[in-house]
């Protein structure tokens, strides 16, 4: 094992290459990238160092000749081939999958995976429920008051790895008189970016939202639906429209820290019920 530098600690193959380069220069001023793609058996080595860069992910057939230059073991390899796959996986689903093999072979080591970290975030609306029920008056960091205070459906343990979840990602920090406070006034995502986890989020405010129909007095919440007809080249106004909407609501009536009495949820579904 190259002891110097802990392949356990990395989630990104590019920073753990980099990490090995900047060691062995060190040690070695003379050693090139050009002698280490030839001991890899890349034909380039310019391929090499668009990899370290991050600018191209490493091709696993090289792995093993990786090892070999670096006197990995067996199982600090096959964290590195799974390293790559969990880079190249396309679905939140995936992700999480290689994360677990991960994670099954550095028992013990903290695998630093902001990106899955985000997505989980992103895709559960219990999440921002929290961040904003600390501004509660009277709101307690115990995983049992909060759920008591939740009309969304969940468990004490879902709400205790949404709590260890945000501290991680410093969403949510204690302050020096050992309360739960938010570090951020909002948390916005991009607009108009296709995004797995965001999609999830949305079907399950979505679902939360049929239940408060069923549950909820008329007195408490407002739902509205109109279709009408539009041109085409007013939808970004629209979209503008409806975003500067949300703005003006949250402006006006949000309530400061510590003086909420309520958290409500708003959304609004604006989408083509005819296709050309």
């Amino acid at each position: 094992m190259m002891s110097e530098v802990n392949i356990f600690e990395f989630d990104s193959s590019s920073l753990f290459l980099r990490s090995v380069w900047e060691r062995k220069r060190v040690f070695n001023k003379s050693f090139t990238l050009r002698a280490w793609a030839k001991q890899l058996g890349i034909s380039s080595y310019g391929t090499l160092h668009q990899i370290i860069k991050g600018m191209r992910p490493f091709p696993k057939k090289y792995a093993m000749a990786l090892g070999e230059s670096l006197g990995l073991d067996a199982k600090e390899i096959l964290y590195f081939e799974t390293l790559i796959d969990y880079e190249k996986a396309k679905s939140l689903k995936e992700k999480e999958h290689f994360l677990r093999r991960l994670k099954e072979l550095a028992p013990g080591e903290k695998v630093t995976t902001h990106e899955v970290d985000t997505f989980q975030y992103l895709k559960n609306p219990l999440n921002g429920a929290i961040i904003e029920m600390s501004s509660l008056h009277g709101f307690k960091a115990d995983p049992n008051w909060i759920k008591e205070h939740l009309v969304i459906k969940t468990t004490v343990n879902e709400i205790k790895e949404a709590l260890r979840l945000l501290c991680d990602l410093g969403f949510l920090k204690f302050d020096e008189y050992g309360d739960l406070k938010r570090q951020y006034v909002k948390i916005r995502s991009r607009n108009d970016v296709k995004c797995e986890a965001l999609r999830e989020y949305h079907k399950s405010v979505l679902a939360h939202a049929a239940d408060a129909l069923e549950t909820q007095d008329v007195m408490e919440r407002e739902f509205n639906s109109v279709a009408f007809g539009i041109k085409k080249y007013s939808l970004p106004k629209i979209k503008q429209n409806i975003r500067s909407l949300i703005e003006e609501i949250i402006q006006e009536h949000e309530a400061s820290d510590g003086e909420a009495e309520e958290i409500y949820q708003f959304s609004n579904q604006f989408f083509k019920l005819t296709k050309e």
